[in-house]
C-alpha cells in the first residue's frame, strides 16, 4: 500500500515574491519526499524550480492547482498524474490562488 503526503500552499496572484516563495516551498517538499525514498539523485531541482515559476506566472493559461510527485516501488520518481508503475508514496501539492496582495 502506498503513502500519500498533502502540502496546501497559497498563492498571491498580485504578488511576484509570493510566486518565488511558493516555488521555493514546493522544491524543497519535493526534495525532502526524494531524499525520504532514496530516489534526490534523480531530483533535478533547478529545472524544476525554472518549470514551476513559469507555469505558476501563466496559471491562468495551464491552471495548475495540483503537482503529483510518485516515488515508484522501482525507485524511480515521476511528476504528474500519469504513473507508470506500481506508486510506493505519493506527494501531492495543492496550490490555491488568493487575489490582491499578500500580507505578511
Amino acid at each position: 500500500m502506498s503513502e500519500t503526503e498533502v502540502l496546501d500552499l497559497t498563492i498571491a496572484t498580485a504578488e511576484v515574491k509570493s510566486i518565488n516563495e511558493v516555488v521555493t516551498a514546493i522544491v524543497q517538499a519535493l526534495q525532502n519526499f526524494a531524499q525520504k525514498y532514496g530516489v534526490a539523485d534523480q531530483f533535478n531541482s533547478k529545472q524544476i524550480e525554472e518549470d514551476l515559476a513559469i507555469f505558476l506566472v501563466k496559471r491562468r493559461v495551464v491552471n495548475l492547482t495540483e503537482l503529483r510527485a510518485t516515488i515508484l516501488e522501482g525507485g524511480d520518481i515521476q511528476l504528474g498524474n500519469t504513473i507508470k508503475g506500481n506508486r510506493k508514496a505519493d506527494l501531492i501539492v495543492k496550490l490555491h490562488y488568493k487575489e490582491g496582495v499578500h500580507s505578511r
